[in-house]
């Protein structure tokens, strides 16, 4: 058994550290429905109260929490929100959006926090930002996406202007990550979204054979000692060696007398 652990958790470094070894960890990808989302329709806009949502809000069906101090609930046709040059907020889907609702002094500046109670391979969602004024036109979103550990696996970025149609428009981005995804960090002024997807991570063949591997062993290693176990307790109950029958000596009728005709 003390030779299986090490064993184990060495294959298992090993296969750890190739994951993370891979080049460029974070990839985009395109629009998909995820196995956790969150469309927001289940919370009250801001005219209906509170206005800011609890900090940590819990989401995705209690798949992951998000955290800001300054989160809001909006309705396009109830309780909407001017994007500047880009128009009015919209939503991906349903009647309501989520936006950081920062103060203009700091010229937004807003970061959310959400983060999974297991780790995702994939995220994404729908998103605006405002733009114009004293804000850039077009004006950018950074994203940091961190593992289990807390280590930063990569950053992304995207930009976002909806001034030739002001239209409000939500635009998707989406991230795969060959490193497991614990949490994510997004940035920028007053930014919204709604349509969050995420996928939950698929143990590769490796990681599957590895753990069956483990059990085996650590299987094998306690039915071993079981058995010494019992042998050990009958020699002591009768004060007898126990002698097990060779194997050359079965067949398939049984174990032969030792008589042979």
């Amino acid at each position: 058994m003390r030779t299986c652990i090490p064993f184990i958790a060495g294959l298992t470094f090993l296969i750890m550290g190739a994951r993370q070894g891979r080049a460029d960890p974070i990839s985009s990808v395109g629009p998909f429905t995820g196995t956790y989302t969150e469309s927001w329709e289940e919370f009250n806009n801001y005219n209906q109260g509170p206005f800011y949502l609890s900090n940590p809000t819990t989401i995705m069906g209690g798949e992951a929490s998000i955290a800001d101090a300054h989160m809001i609930v909006y309705d396009p046709n109830a309780a909407s929100f001017g994007l500047g040059t880009s128009g009015s907020a919209q939503v991906s889907d349903g009647k309501q959006g989520m936006l950081l609702y920062e103060s203009l002094t700091l010229l937004g500046n807003g970061t959310a926090t959400i983060t999974f109670t297991n780790p995702v391979s994939e995220f994404g969602a729908y998103w605006a930002e405002s733009t114009g004024g004293v804000l850039s036109d077009p004006n950018t979103v950074s994203l940091s996406f961190f593992d289990v550990f807390n280590n930063l696996i990569g950053t992304e970025s995207f930009q976002y202007s909806h001034k030739g149609t002001s239209d409000g428009g939500l635009d998707w981005h989406g991230w795969s990550s060959t490193t497991p995804i614990g949490s994510l960090s997004y940035t920028g002024d007053f930014v919204a979204t709604d349509g969050l997807q995420a996928n939950p991570v698929v143990p590769e063949p490796a990681s599957v054979t590895l753990a069956s591997l483990g059990t085996f062993l650590v299987g094998a290693t306690v039915w071993r000692r079981r058995n010494q176990n019992a042998k050990g307790q009958i020699q002591r109950t009768l004060n007898v060696d126990v002698i097990e029958p060779s194997p050359r000596t079965l067949t398939a009728a049984g174990p032969h007398t030792g008589r042979e005709r």
